[in-house]
């Protein structure tokens, strides 16, 4: 796996062990539920106004618009997640992670010990101690999700390897949705402007809808 996979891979596994105990070997395929496919979810979220070139998938508990095409990566399998918890990786087209300027992650934690804060906290610790990420710059706020508990906005700026030698910068933008307590719910949209990449992270996360 590409470097720059690894650095979100890190942060993932980082977030979703928040607050839990020992972590499981397993490992969660990109193509193995919870991966997202475009079409109604039978909630009433489906009936929102897609803007063009968007498409509603549907994710673990949830829907979200994200762009038209995007596939589970093939290198975006996750592992030292703790036991239940999954993630997939989605590529434009479902090409590989190092070859793709945007990316959107989506997870989740049904059995999640700790709060969001201290989710939100652990995923900044942890981005702040990797040595693979320079000019780290991080926000924490909150946002709100009908139906939920809790909700974090993580917002980052940071300088990692591309995958090619060269560094580029990232933004990176968590959703951290718990519809109740004990689970985590969570929406990343990674976009790397330099090498092209302009995904609005509002329009993904902005449209994240809970099941009915």
């Amino acid at each position: 796996m590409a470097l720059r996979a690894v650095v979100t891979v890190t942060s993932l596994v980082a977030i979703l062990a928040a607050g839990c105990g020992s972590s499981s070997s397993s490992t969660s395929s990109p193509n193995s539920d919870p991966a997202p496919v475009t079409g109604s979810s039978g909630s009433s979220a489906a009936t929102q106004a897609i803007p063009a070139g968007f498409a509603r998938y549907q994710g673990h508990g949830f829907t979200f618009i994200a762009p038209s095409g995007m596939k589970p990566a093939p290198d975006g399998a996750v592992s030292g997640l703790p036991a239940r918890a999954s993630a997939v990786t989605l590529t434009p087209g479902g090409r590989p992670v190092e070859n793709a300027n945007v990316q959107i992650i989506e997870g989740i934690n049904p059995a999640l010990e700790g709060s969001l804060d201290a989710v939100a906290l652990s995923l900044e610790s942890a981005d702040a101690g990797n040595k693979a990420m320079k000019n780290v710059h991080t926000s924490i706020s909150t946002m709100t999700v009908s139906g939920a508990e809790n909700v974090r906005v993580v917002r980052e700026s940071y300088v990692a390897d591309a995958g090619d030698g060269h560094k580029t910068l990232f933004h990176r933008t968590w959703l951290m949705v718990s519809p109740k307590r004990g689970t985590l719910m969570d929406l990343v949209v990674v976009d790397e402007p330099q090498r092209g990449g302009t995904l609005d992270p509002a329009t993904v996360l902005n449209s994240f809808k809970l099941d009915a």
